[in-house]
């Protein structure tokens, strides 16, 4: 077993007020200001016992910055302060950093964040935020009792990464599927291979709004460059999930909050906002975050899987997303007892936690603004 950590940040004021108590003594303006110059803290030490045999021991650490400022301050002063979390990460003993929230997009591609060439392996979580998001989808899909072999499937940006590796996995499943995207070219290829693995004849949509006007559950990569997508473009009914694989920007997250606003105002819409994980051992980490207990973000999980020790994922943790490398992940996490429950639904600017199979169903659900 190795020692973990994970590096996150708090949406909003009010939720590093809940992190950092000490912080509700002071005004909202002054919390602002004195976040950007905060160095990182260690939130809470955890021990997730999955069972008798599986056990590991990290650290949750907390950048304090929020999504506005990450967004909206300096890169410079951003990459400071993460780079400052993977350092406490790091002192602390962690071998595996998990990092979550607005990171990864504030990172970019091969950014280092321990910063002395240390040989510890870091997890933006991309595999499994894209598995849980697929299976996310499929649960809402089912509580709408859409029949996966009667409803129509759209994959826009099905020539970037996630949304190729989305298109390949969704063809396994269902029986009408269009792919857009802005290189026809790939799309063509990826249309091929397809049929060639599944026997699943593909479409090839061309125009995106007459897509979507056809589309009962759409997948979006967020990095996705083509034409304005519009609230009014989507059919009646539809379910709408939004996958962010490698490659998205903090411009990209910024323009997939202001489109999941602006189309959560159609009530007959489901605006899925990526997966939720059920994870045995996990009560602690699942109330620090406010998620209800043994729920996790898809990026803490896969960072589980890869403390836990040798098994299936680890030996291709390190290598590109890829459906191999999606299928081996739900294969381990399968074994360890892992199951995605649920998703975060965007409605009139609140984002809130479906949990449509898990034990805990019915339940209150968190929920919190994200405009």
């Amino acid at each position: 077993m190795e020692r973990f950590a994970f590096i996150n940040h708090p949406v909003d004021i009010d939720d590093l007020r809940r992190l950092y108590p000490l912080a509700g003594y002071f005004p909202h303006i002054l919390i602002k200001q004195m976040s950007k110059y905060s160095p990182p803290f260690k939130s809470s030490e955890l021990i997730i016992k999955l069972n008798e045999g599986n056990c590991a021991r990290g650290w949750m650490v907390t950048c304090p910055l929020t999504e506005s400022q990450i967004t909206g301050i300096s890169r410079k002063l951003v990459l400071k302060r993460i780079i400052e979390a993977g350092k406490a990460a790091r002192k602390l003993g962690a071998e595996i950093i998990g990092l979550g929230g607005f990171i990864p997009a504030a990172l970019g591609p091969g950014e280092l964040i321990v910063g002395d060439g240390s040989q510890h392996r870091i997890t933006f979580g991309h595999t499994y935020n894209l598995l849980a998001a697929l299976e996310g989808a499929k649960l809402a899909a089912a509580t709408r009792g859409y029949d996966p072999d009667r409803i129509t499937v759209a994959v826009v940006g099905a020539s970037r990464c996630a949304g190729s590796i989305c298109a390949a996995i969704l063809a396994r499943d269902v029986k009408n599927l269009i792919l857009a995207g802005d290189n026809i070219a790939q799309l063509r290829q990826m249309t091929n291979t397809i049929l060639y693995d599944t026997g699943l004849p593909v479409k090839i949509g061309t125009d995106i709004q007459q897509v979507l006007g056809v589309s009962d559950l759409v997948l979006i990569d967020a990095s996705f460059t083509g034409p304005e997508i519009r609230p009014d473009d989507f059919k009646t009914g539809a379910i709408i999930c939004f996958i962010r694989g490698t490659g998205v920007s903090l411009k990209d997250v910024v323009s997939l909050r202001a489109l999941q606003n602006m189309a959560s105002i159609r009530n007959d819409l489901i605006i899925i906002d990526g997966g939720l994980v059920e994870v045995p051992g996990t009560k602690g980490v699942s109330e620090q975050w406010g998620l209800p207990a043994g729920i996790v973000y898809p990026w803490m999980a896969e960072t589980l899987i890869m403390a836990l020790g040798k098994n299936g994922y680890c030996t291709i943790a390190a290598s590109p997303l890829s459906v191999k490398k999606v299928d081996a992940l739900k294969k381990v996490a399968k074994s360890y007892g892992f199951q995605v429950t649920g998703y975060w639904e965007v409605r009139d600017g609140i984002i809130a936690v479906k949990l449509p199979v898990s034990s805990r169903a019915g339940e209150g659900y968190p929920e919190r603004c994200i405009g």
